[in-house]
C-alpha cells in the first residue's frame, strides 16, 4: 500500500478539530492514529516524493504524531508521550509554508501537554507564546485560543498573576469575535478561580455557577469536572467542610481506572474537612506507599500533593510525609494549580511549610511558610494569605500568625474561617475540638494541647514525658524510667567518665554538644534524616554522660551509685524535652514546668484535672 499521503487520515477528526477539548482513554481513536501512522511509513519510505510531496507527508505524518501523543494522556507512559511530541514538532520545524507552519503549532501543543509537569512551565510559556503567534499569523483563532490557554496555565504555576489576566482577557477577545459556544466557559471559570484567590467568595460562586451552565450547553466534560473543583474549593476555603462533603460525595468511590491515586488523595481530603480523620487515613494508607509513588509528574501532580498535604495536616501526621516533602521541595517556587485553572492553590511553600511541621522541623516550617506568605502577597491573593497564616499558625503553635489570619477572614467577610483562626484548632471547622494528644509517630512526636499541635523530633525526654502524662499524679522511679533498653547505657556512663570530670573536659562535652546542635540544624535543612538521627543519638548519648557525672547545680561530682546516675539523667532529659515543646509550643511549655516534678521520682501533677491521649 502507497504512503497516504494524499488525503488526511480519518483518525484526525475525533476528539474535536481545534484540539481544544479532546477526549481521554477512547481507544478507538488511538487505534485509528496508531493505524494511519503505519499506512505513513516514515520519511525515508517517502524519499521518492521529493519538494512538495515530502513536504505534505512531513506535516500529515507530524499531524497525526502530534494528535496520537495527546490521545494517549493518561493511557501511557509519559516517555512515549513526550517522544512522539518531540518527532511530530521536528518533523516541520525547518519548514515556512503555512500548512508546516499550521501542523508546527499542533505540535507544539502537543509537547506542551507532555512536559505538563511542574519543572516545565518556563518552557511551556515560551513554546505556548511560539503557538499564539503562528497561529495569530495564520489567522487561525481556535489554534490561538489553545495556545493562550496553555500559555496561561503556565503563567498561573509560575505566578505572574498580571500576565494571567491579560492572557484572560485575551481569550475572552478572541473567543467573543469566534462565537464558538465550545469556549464560553472558560473565561467564566478562570475569573471564578481568579476570585476566590483574591476572597471574592460570592463571585466566584456566581462565575462558576455561569461556567457550569455554560459547559452543559455544549456538552463540555471538561467544564463539568472543572466546575465542580471551582465549587468544591470555594465551599473549602469558606469554611463549610461538612458542605463540601454533601456537594462531592456523589463523584466519591468510582472506579476510576488510571485517575484512581488522584481519587483516594482527594476522598481522603473531603473526609478529613468533615472530621472524619480516621476514614482519611485509611484511603491515604490505600494508595502508600506504591501507588502515590507510581504517579506520574504530570499537570494534576502538583495539585494532588496540595491535596495529600492537606489531608496529612489534617489527620495528624502520615508516613507519606517526609516523601512528599521531599518531592515537593524542587518545585518550591511554583504556584499550584488545579485543572487547567480551576483553582489556584497558591504558592507550593504553603506545603512545604506544613509538611515540615509535620516532620518535627519547625524552623524549616517557619520559613516556608514566611516564604509562601511573601509570595501569595505578591500575587494579591488575599484569601491565599489569609489560609497560610492560617495553616502555619495552627501548624506552629503561632499565636501571631492565628491572630492575623482571623482579621484577615474577617476583613474578607469569611466568618467561619475567622472563627476557627481565633479558636486555632487543627480540626477542621465544624468537626469536634481536638483532644490533648502526646503521641509518637515514627520519629516524630506529635503533641496536641488545646487545639493547636505541633510536632517535635524524637529524643528521650519526650518518651519519658509521655510516660508521666499518661499517669497524672502517680509518681514514677527515675530508675523505671531510665530502665529497660536505655538503662545499661545510663548505668555504663559514670564508669567510663571515671571518678571525677574536670573543667576541661566538661568543656569538651559543652563544645561537642554546641557542634551536634549546629549539625542537626543544617541535617534538617537539607532534608537529612539519616545525618540527623546520628547526631540526635549522639547528643543524646552525651547529654546522658555529662548528666551522670553532674551534681547538684551541674557541678562535676564522683560516680555515684545507678540510683543517683539514674535520678540525674532522668531530670536532664526531662528537662531538654520541656525545653523543646517550650520552644515550639509555649503555652504548653508553662503548662509542663509548672506541673511535671522531677527528681528519684518523678510525677506529672496538672494544677487542674487534664486528660492526654498517649
Amino acid at each position: 500500500m502507497p504512503p497516504a499521503t494524499a488525503r488526511r487520515p480519518a483518525a484526525l477528526g475525533l476528539g474535536g478539530g481545534s484540539g481544544i477539548e479532546v477526549a481521554l482513554f477512547d481507544q478507538a481513536q488511538i487505534d485509528l492514529l496508531r493505524e494511519a501512522l503505519g499506512r505513513l511509513g516514515t520519511i525515508a519510505a517517502a524519499a521518492h516524493t521529493p519538494g512538495r510531496g515530502e513536504s505534505r507527508h512531513r506535516v500529515l505524518r507530524s499531524r497525526v504524531t502530534a494528535r496520537l501523543s495527546v490521545a494517549l494522556s493518561l493511557a501511557a507512559p509519559l516517555e512515549e508521550r513526550l517522544a512522539l511530541s518531540e518527532e511530530a514538532v521536528a518533523l516541520v520545524r525547518p519548514g515556512s509554508s503555512a500548512s508546516e507552519r499550521a501542523a508546527l503549532a499542533s505540535a507544539l501543543a502537543a509537547h506542551c501537554d507532555a512536559i505538563a509537569g511542574p519543572a516545565d512551565a518556563e518552557r511551556r510559556a515560551a513554546e505556548s507564546g511560539e503557538i499564539v503567534a503562528l497561529a495569530t499569523a495564520l489567522d487561525d483563532r481556535p489554534m490561538e485560543m489553545l495556545g493562550r490557554r496553555l500559555r496561561l496555565v503556565a503563567l498561573l504555576e509560575m505566578g505572574d498573576m498580571a500576565a494571567v489576566d491579560a492572557e484572560i482577557d485575551a481569550f475572552a477577545l478572541v473567543a467573543g469575535r469566534l462565537r464558538q459556544p465550545l469556549y464560553d466557559w472558560y473565561v467564566p471559570l478562570w475569573k471564578g478561580m481568579r476570585a476566590l484567590m483574591q476572597g471574592r467568595i460570592d463571585d466566584a460562586g456566581r462565575l462558576g455557577r455561569e461556567a457550569a451552565d455554560a459547559g452543559a450547553r455544549v456538552s463540555s466534560d471538561n467544564a463539568r469536572l472543572l466546575t465542580v473543583t471551582l465549587e468544591w474549593f470555594r465551599l473549602t476555603e469558606s469554611g463549610r467542610g461538612a458542605d463540601a462533603w454533601e456537594y462531592m460525595r456523589g463523584m466519591v468511590g468510582q472506579d476510576v481506572g488510571l485517575l484512581a491515586v488522584w481519587q483516594k488523595v482527594a476522598e481522603a481530603l473531603l473526609h478529613a474537612e468533615r472530621g472524619a480523620r480516621d476514614e482519611a487515613r485509611g484511603l491515604l494508607d490505600q494508595v502508600w506507599p506504591h501507588a502515590i509513588q507510581a504517579a506520574p509528574v504530570d499537570s494534576e501532580w502538583l495539585a494532588v500533593m496540595a491535596q495529600l498535604t492537606a489531608a496529612v495536616a489534617s489527620i495528624g501526621a502520615h508516613p507519606v510525609a517526609a516523601w512528599a516533602y521531599d518531592q515537593i521541595l524542587p518545585h518550591r517556587g511554583r504556584f499550584i494549580v488545579d485543572g487547567i485553572g480551576a483553582v489556584c492553590h497558591g504558592s507550593a511553600e504553603r506545603q512545604l511549610g506544613v509538611l515540615a511541621a509535620c516532620l518535627g522541623r519547625q524552623r524549616e516550617a517557619a520559613g516556608h511558610i514566611e516564604a509562601a506568605l511573601d509570595a501569595n502577597r505578591r500575587a494579591g491573593a488575599a484569601l491565599l494569605v489569609a489560609r497560610t497564616l492560617l495553616d502555619g499558625g495552627r501548624a506552629l503553635g503561632h499565636t501571631r500568625w492565628l491572630d492575623e489570619a482571623a482579621r484577615a477572614y474577617r476583613e474578607l467577610g469569611i466568618s467561619q474561617m475567622a472563627q476557627a483562626a481565633e479558636v486555632g484548632t487543627t480540626a477542621p471547622p465544624g468537626a469536634e475540638g481536638a483532644p490533648n494528644r502526646f503521641r509518637r509517630e515514627g520519629d516524630v512526636w506529635a503533641v496536641t494541647w488545646r487545639g493547636e499541635t505541633v510536632r517535635l523530633r524524637h529524643v528521650k525526654g519526650m518518651a519519658d514525658l509521655a510516660r508521666l502524662l499518661a499517669r497524672p499524679g502517680r509518681e514514677v522511679a527515675a530508675a523505671d524510667l531510665v530502665a529497660g533498653r536505655d538503662g545499661a547505657e545510663v548505668v555504663a556512663a559514670g564508669g567510663d567518665l571515671g571518678e571525677l570530670i574536670d573543667d576541661r573536659a566538661r568543656a569538651a562535652y559543652q563544645a561537642r554538644l554546641a557542634a551536634l546542635q549546629a549539625e542537626l540544624d543544617e541535617a534538617d535543612a537539607a532534608g537529612d534524616p539519616a545525618r540527623s538521627a546520628r547526631a540526635a543519638a549522639e547528643r543524646e548519648a552525651l547529654l546522658t554522660q555529662l548528666a551522670a557525672a553532674s551534681g547538684l547545680g551541674g557541678r562535676p561530682r564522683p560516680a555515684g551509685g545507678a540510683g543517683e546516675r539514674a535520678r540525674t539523667a532522668a531530670t536532664w532529659r526531662i528537662r531538654d524535652a520541656i525545653g523543646r515543646v517550650e520552644a515550639a509550643h509555649p503555652d504548653l511549655g508553662r503548662h509542663l514546668r509548672r506541673s511535671v516534678r522531677t527528681g528519684t521520682y518523678c510525677s506529672y501533677h496538672p494544677t487542674e484535672p487534664t486528660d492526654w491521649d498517649s
